[in-house]
Protein backbone atom coordinates (compact mmCIF):
# COMPACT_ATOMS: atom_id res chain seq x y z
CA UNK A 1 0.00 0.00 0.00
CA UNK A 2 2.71 2.42 0.71
CA UNK A 3 4.39 2.05 -2.15
CA UNK A 4 1.19 2.75 -4.08
CA UNK A 5 0.45 5.87 -2.22
CA UNK A 6 4.77 6.89 -2.80
CA UNK A 7 3.72 6.57 -6.45
CA UNK A 8 1.04 8.63 -6.32
CA UNK A 9 3.39 11.32 -4.44
CA UNK A 10 6.28 11.34 -6.59
CA UNK A 11 4.16 11.69 -9.77
CA UNK A 12 1.48 13.70 -9.10
CA UNK A 13 2.44 15.65 -5.91
CA UNK A 14 6.20 16.18 -5.35
CA UNK A 15 7.12 17.81 -8.90
CA UNK A 16 4.38 20.29 -8.50
CA UNK A 17 6.09 21.83 -5.13
CA UNK A 18 8.84 22.88 -7.23
CA UNK A 19 7.34 23.10 -10.83
CA UNK A 20 3.72 23.95 -11.87
CA UNK A 21 2.13 23.83 -15.03
CA UNK A 22 1.35 26.66 -16.55
CA UNK A 23 -1.49 27.73 -17.01
CA UNK A 24 -2.52 26.73 -13.76
CA UNK A 25 -6.10 25.42 -14.30
CA UNK A 26 -6.68 22.41 -15.75
CA UNK A 27 -7.76 22.06 -19.66
CA UNK A 28 -11.26 21.30 -20.67
CA UNK A 29 -9.99 18.03 -21.98
CA UNK A 30 -8.78 17.39 -18.44
CA UNK A 31 -12.20 18.35 -17.15
CA UNK A 32 -14.16 16.34 -19.65
CA UNK A 33 -12.28 13.38 -18.67
CA UNK A 34 -12.17 13.68 -14.99
CA UNK A 35 -16.04 14.27 -15.40
CA UNK A 36 -16.97 11.21 -17.34
CA UNK A 37 -14.97 8.84 -15.30
CA UNK A 38 -16.79 9.99 -12.20
CA UNK A 39 -18.70 7.49 -10.95
CA UNK A 40 -22.38 7.95 -11.42
CA UNK A 41 -23.75 5.57 -9.00
CA UNK A 42 -22.48 2.89 -6.49
CA UNK A 43 -20.62 -0.21 -7.73
CA UNK A 44 -21.63 -3.34 -6.46
CA UNK A 45 -17.47 -4.05 -6.54
CA UNK A 46 -14.29 -2.45 -6.02
CA UNK A 47 -11.79 -2.33 -7.68
CA UNK A 48 -9.09 -2.65 -5.28
CA UNK A 49 -6.44 -0.01 -3.96
CA UNK A 50 -4.28 -0.71 -6.98
CA UNK A 51 -7.48 -0.19 -9.21
CA UNK A 52 -8.42 3.30 -6.85
CA UNK A 53 -4.49 4.69 -7.24
CA UNK A 54 -5.03 4.41 -11.09
CA UNK A 55 -8.22 5.88 -11.41
CA UNK A 56 -7.27 8.99 -9.24
CA UNK A 57 -3.87 9.87 -10.09
CA UNK A 58 -4.94 9.30 -14.32
CA UNK A 59 -8.35 10.56 -14.66
CA UNK A 60 -9.26 13.06 -11.46
CA UNK A 61 -6.07 14.32 -10.08
CA UNK A 62 -5.39 16.08 -13.50
CA UNK A 63 -8.43 17.71 -13.56
CA UNK A 64 -8.12 19.64 -10.23
CA UNK A 65 -6.71 23.36 -10.08
CA UNK A 66 -3.01 23.81 -9.22
CA UNK A 67 -3.73 27.46 -8.01
CA UNK A 68 -2.70 27.06 -4.42
CA UNK A 69 0.73 25.13 -5.25
CA UNK A 70 1.32 27.93 -7.70
CA UNK A 71 3.82 30.95 -6.84
CA UNK A 72 1.15 33.09 -9.19
CA UNK A 73 -1.56 32.47 -7.19
CA UNK A 74 -2.90 35.44 -5.03
CA UNK A 75 -6.88 34.31 -4.67
CA UNK A 76 -8.26 32.60 -1.47
CA UNK A 77 -5.80 31.71 0.80
CA UNK A 78 -6.16 27.62 0.84
CA UNK A 79 -2.40 27.00 1.37
CA UNK A 80 -0.29 25.30 -0.66
CA UNK A 81 1.80 22.19 1.17
CA UNK A 82 5.62 21.45 1.27
CA UNK A 83 6.88 18.60 1.33
CA UNK A 84 7.33 18.48 5.44
CA UNK A 85 4.00 19.48 6.01
CA UNK A 86 2.62 16.81 3.69
CA UNK A 87 4.72 14.15 5.77
CA UNK A 88 3.21 15.32 8.83
CA UNK A 89 -0.45 15.25 7.65
CA UNK A 90 0.03 11.85 6.47
CA UNK A 91 1.84 10.83 9.68
CA UNK A 92 -1.17 11.88 11.67
CA UNK A 93 -3.23 10.19 9.48
CA UNK A 94 -1.46 6.95 10.21
CA UNK A 95 -1.22 6.98 13.34
CA UNK A 96 -4.74 8.80 14.00
CA UNK A 97 -4.30 9.80 17.22
CA UNK A 98 -7.00 11.36 20.21
CA UNK A 99 -5.11 14.43 21.30
CA UNK A 100 -8.31 15.30 23.09
CA UNK A 101 -7.14 12.75 25.87
CA UNK A 102 -3.91 13.66 28.12
CA UNK A 103 -2.60 9.60 28.56
CA UNK A 104 1.25 10.43 29.09
CA UNK A 105 1.76 7.00 29.82
CA UNK A 106 -0.06 4.94 26.93
CA UNK A 107 0.82 7.55 24.13
CA UNK A 108 3.37 10.66 23.11
CA UNK A 109 0.65 12.22 21.37
CA UNK A 110 -0.73 15.37 23.66
CA UNK A 111 3.22 15.31 24.78
CA UNK A 112 3.99 16.14 21.36
CA UNK A 113 1.71 18.78 20.51
CA UNK A 114 2.24 20.39 23.81
CA UNK A 115 5.97 20.88 22.27
CA UNK A 116 5.17 22.06 19.20
CA UNK A 117 2.95 24.36 20.55
CA UNK A 118 5.59 25.65 23.31
CA UNK A 119 7.83 25.75 20.19
CA UNK A 120 5.73 28.06 18.11
CA UNK A 121 5.74 30.27 21.13
CA UNK A 122 9.49 30.01 21.09
CA UNK A 123 9.11 31.07 17.43
CA UNK A 124 6.70 33.81 17.90
CA UNK A 125 8.91 35.48 20.81
CA UNK A 126 5.71 34.78 23.37
CA UNK A 127 6.59 33.39 26.55
CA UNK A 128 5.82 29.93 27.53
CA UNK A 129 5.21 30.90 31.06
CA UNK A 130 2.24 33.69 30.16
CA UNK A 131 0.88 31.52 27.62
CA UNK A 132 0.02 28.36 28.94
CA UNK A 133 -3.61 27.70 27.79
CA UNK A 134 -2.26 26.75 23.90
CA UNK A 135 -3.79 24.53 21.60
CA UNK A 136 -4.39 23.94 17.90
CA UNK A 137 -7.95 23.85 16.46
CA UNK A 138 -9.62 22.77 13.36
CA UNK A 139 -9.83 26.35 11.92
CA UNK A 140 -9.34 29.83 12.29
CA UNK A 141 -12.98 30.51 12.81
CA UNK A 142 -13.05 27.75 15.61
CA UNK A 143 -9.46 29.39 17.45
CA UNK A 144 -11.99 32.59 17.41
CA UNK A 145 -14.72 31.40 19.09
CA UNK A 146 -12.19 29.41 21.93
CA UNK A 147 -10.93 33.45 22.25
CA UNK A 148 -14.98 34.31 22.40
CA UNK A 149 -15.56 32.06 25.01
CA UNK A 150 -12.51 32.56 27.00
CA UNK A 151 -13.52 35.99 27.06
CA UNK A 152 -17.11 35.74 27.80
CA UNK A 153 -15.91 33.42 30.53
CA UNK A 154 -13.15 35.18 32.09
CA UNK A 155 -15.55 38.40 32.36
CA UNK A 156 -18.47 36.69 33.92
CA UNK A 157 -16.45 34.89 36.05
CA UNK A 158 -15.09 37.98 37.68
CA UNK A 159 -18.90 39.62 38.16
CA UNK A 160 -19.80 36.27 39.96
CA UNK A 161 -17.20 36.49 42.13
CA UNK A 162 -17.85 39.63 43.05
CA UNK A 163 -21.28 38.69 43.57
CA UNK A 164 -20.26 36.26 46.01
CA UNK A 165 -19.92 33.44 44.12
CA UNK A 166 -16.84 30.89 45.45
CA UNK A 167 -14.37 30.62 42.67
CA UNK A 168 -15.51 27.02 41.13
CA UNK A 169 -19.27 27.76 41.29
CA UNK A 170 -18.50 30.94 39.31
CA UNK A 171 -18.36 29.58 35.41
CA UNK A 172 -20.85 29.99 32.18
CA UNK A 173 -19.95 25.98 32.11
CA UNK A 174 -21.74 25.78 35.72
CA UNK A 175 -24.69 27.93 35.83
CA UNK A 176 -25.30 28.55 31.73
CA UNK A 177 -25.20 31.65 29.63
CA UNK A 178 -27.86 32.85 30.72
CA UNK A 179 -27.99 32.47 34.90
CA UNK A 180 -24.27 33.16 34.62
CA UNK A 181 -25.74 36.64 33.04
CA UNK A 182 -28.60 36.84 35.59
CA UNK A 183 -26.47 36.79 38.95
CA UNK A 184 -23.60 38.58 37.84
CA UNK A 185 -26.30 41.43 36.95
CA UNK A 186 -24.35 42.04 33.07
CA UNK A 187 -26.79 42.96 30.96
CA UNK A 188 -24.88 42.56 28.19
CA UNK A 189 -22.16 41.43 25.99
CA UNK A 190 -20.60 43.76 22.96
CA UNK A 191 -17.70 42.94 20.69
CA UNK A 192 -16.02 46.22 19.48
CA UNK A 193 -13.43 45.76 16.35
CA UNK A 194 -12.40 47.36 13.15
CA UNK A 195 -12.67 45.99 9.96
CA UNK A 196 -13.48 42.61 11.60
CA UNK A 197 -12.95 39.41 9.66
CA UNK A 198 -16.39 37.24 8.81
CA UNK A 199 -15.64 34.68 11.20
CA UNK A 200 -16.08 37.41 14.33
CA UNK A 201 -19.66 37.94 13.77
CA UNK A 202 -19.99 33.66 13.00
CA UNK A 203 -18.04 33.53 16.97
CA UNK A 204 -20.54 35.87 18.50
CA UNK A 205 -23.19 33.95 16.70
CA UNK A 206 -22.11 30.51 17.95
CA UNK A 207 -21.17 32.04 21.61
CA UNK A 208 -24.56 33.53 22.30
CA UNK A 209 -23.10 36.76 21.78
CA UNK A 210 -24.85 37.45 18.68
CA UNK A 211 -23.84 39.19 15.57
CA UNK A 212 -26.34 42.31 16.65
CA UNK A 213 -23.79 42.96 19.55
CA UNK A 214 -20.62 42.85 17.21
CA UNK A 215 -19.90 46.81 16.19
CA UNK A 216 -17.04 48.08 13.82
CA UNK A 217 -15.68 50.69 15.11
CA UNK A 218 -12.82 51.57 12.70
CA UNK A 219 -11.84 54.80 10.96
CA UNK A 220 -13.41 55.73 7.31
CA UNK A 221 -10.25 56.42 5.80
CA UNK A 222 -8.09 53.65 7.42
CA UNK A 223 -10.93 50.95 8.74
CA UNK A 224 -8.59 48.44 10.14
CA UNK A 225 -7.38 51.04 12.85
CA UNK A 226 -9.83 51.77 15.92
CA UNK A 227 -11.78 55.44 16.14
CA UNK A 228 -10.29 55.04 19.61
CA UNK A 229 -13.31 58.04 20.57
CA UNK A 230 -15.85 55.68 19.47
CA UNK A 231 -14.11 53.17 21.17
CA UNK A 232 -13.90 54.83 24.22
CA UNK A 233 -17.09 56.24 24.19
CA UNK A 234 -18.13 52.30 23.51
CA UNK A 235 -16.12 51.02 26.55
CA UNK A 236 -17.53 53.51 29.01
CA UNK A 237 -21.05 53.06 27.86
CA UNK A 238 -21.04 49.85 28.26
CA UNK A 239 -19.21 49.93 31.82
CA UNK A 240 -22.04 52.62 32.94
CA UNK A 241 -25.01 50.02 31.48
CA UNK A 242 -23.53 46.96 33.15
CA UNK A 243 -22.36 45.54 29.24
CA UNK A 244 -19.05 43.42 29.47
CA UNK A 245 -16.87 43.89 26.12
CA UNK A 246 -14.30 41.89 23.95
CA UNK A 247 -12.00 44.13 21.55
CA UNK A 248 -11.22 42.10 18.52
CA UNK A 249 -8.02 43.11 17.06
CA UNK A 250 -6.79 42.93 13.90
CA UNK A 251 -3.07 41.83 12.70
CA UNK A 252 -2.65 41.30 9.27
CA UNK A 253 -6.03 42.39 8.29
CA UNK A 254 -7.11 39.48 5.51
CA UNK A 255 -8.02 42.07 2.38
CA UNK A 256 -5.06 44.62 2.81
CA UNK A 257 -2.93 42.65 5.22
CA UNK A 258 -2.84 45.85 7.72
CA UNK A 259 -1.94 45.63 11.24
CA UNK A 260 -3.91 47.91 14.08
CA UNK A 261 -0.59 50.55 14.87
CA UNK A 262 -1.79 51.26 18.81
CA UNK A 263 -2.48 47.99 20.59
CA UNK A 264 -1.00 49.64 23.64
CA UNK A 265 -3.22 52.42 23.83
CA UNK A 266 -6.32 50.13 23.24
CA UNK A 267 -4.86 47.92 26.32
CA UNK A 268 -4.71 51.42 28.18
CA UNK A 269 -8.56 51.93 27.39
CA UNK A 270 -9.67 48.42 28.74
CA UNK A 271 -7.40 49.02 31.54
CA UNK A 272 -9.31 52.04 32.48
CA UNK A 273 -12.74 50.85 32.28
CA UNK A 274 -11.92 47.29 33.04
CA UNK A 275 -15.00 44.50 32.04
CA UNK A 276 -13.20 43.61 28.69
CA UNK A 277 -10.82 41.60 27.36
CA UNK A 278 -9.06 42.04 24.15
CA UNK A 279 -8.16 39.02 21.55
CA UNK A 280 -6.29 39.72 18.40
CA UNK A 281 -6.97 37.55 15.20
CA UNK A 282 -3.89 37.19 13.65
CA UNK A 283 -4.42 34.69 11.22
CA UNK A 284 -1.86 36.22 8.93
CA UNK A 285 -0.27 38.82 11.12
CA UNK A 286 1.41 36.47 13.79
CA UNK A 287 4.09 35.76 11.69
CA UNK A 288 5.47 38.72 11.46
CA UNK A 289 6.59 37.87 15.33
CA UNK A 290 8.73 35.85 13.89
CA UNK A 291 11.25 38.73 12.43
CA UNK A 292 13.00 40.92 15.23
CA UNK A 293 13.61 44.71 15.26
CA UNK A 294 16.92 43.69 17.37
CA UNK A 295 18.00 41.15 15.46
CA UNK A 296 20.90 42.02 13.15
CA UNK A 297 20.60 39.48 10.64
CA UNK A 298 16.58 40.59 10.23
CA UNK A 299 17.65 44.57 9.62
CA UNK A 300 19.91 43.13 6.97
CA UNK A 301 17.60 41.85 5.01
CA UNK A 302 15.08 44.44 5.07
CA UNK A 303 12.96 42.71 7.63
CA UNK A 304 13.00 44.35 10.77
CA UNK A 305 10.48 46.90 10.09
CA UNK A 306 8.01 44.16 9.63
CA UNK A 307 8.55 42.70 13.24
CA UNK A 308 7.71 45.59 14.53
CA UNK A 309 3.82 45.26 13.16
CA UNK A 310 3.26 43.12 15.99
CA UNK A 311 5.68 43.65 18.79
CA UNK A 312 2.68 44.14 20.82
CA UNK A 313 0.95 41.66 20.27
CA UNK A 314 1.60 40.70 24.03
CA UNK A 315 -0.83 42.63 25.04
CA UNK A 316 -3.43 40.46 24.04
CA UNK A 317 -5.64 38.61 26.35
CA UNK A 318 -5.56 35.81 24.00
CA UNK A 319 -4.60 35.45 20.43
CA UNK A 320 -5.33 33.43 17.28
CA UNK A 321 -2.86 32.54 14.42
CA UNK A 322 -3.36 30.76 11.34
CA UNK A 323 -0.59 27.34 10.39
CA UNK A 324 -1.81 27.60 6.30
CA UNK A 325 -1.53 30.78 5.46
CA UNK A 326 2.24 31.39 5.49
CA UNK A 327 3.66 27.94 7.07
CA UNK A 328 2.16 26.54 4.31
CA UNK A 329 1.18 23.41 6.20
CA UNK A 330 -2.52 21.31 5.31
CA UNK A 331 -5.37 22.47 6.57
CA UNK A 332 -6.47 23.75 9.22
CA UNK A 333 -3.59 23.32 12.14
CA UNK A 334 -4.51 26.90 13.81
CA UNK A 335 -3.12 27.72 17.11
CA UNK A 336 -4.57 29.67 19.60
CA UNK A 337 -2.88 31.26 22.54
CA UNK A 338 -4.63 32.50 25.81
CA UNK A 339 -2.60 34.36 28.33
CA UNK A 340 -3.39 32.50 31.72
CA UNK A 341 -6.24 33.57 33.73
CA UNK A 342 -8.05 31.55 35.81
CA UNK A 343 -10.40 30.62 33.60
CA UNK A 344 -12.26 27.05 32.51
CA UNK A 345 -14.63 26.23 29.51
Amino acid sequence: MISQLERVLVETYLPSTHTCREPILPSTKELELGTTRLLNELPQEGVGLTGVTHHLASSLLPAFSDSSLSPHYYGFVTGGSTPAALLGDFLATIVDQNVQVHLPKETLATTLENRALEMLLDLFRLPRATWQGRAFTTGCTAANILGLMCAREALLREKLVLAGYGFGDASIAELGFLEACMQSRVMGMQVLSAAPHSSIAKAAAVVGIGRHHVRDVGLSATPWEFDMSQLEEALEDGAERGIVSIVVVGYGEVNTGRFVSNMRDIRRLVNRYGSAWIHVDAAFGIFARVFSPKSRRDSEIGMSDVAEWAEDIEHADSIAGDGHKLLNVVCFPIEFFPRIHETSL
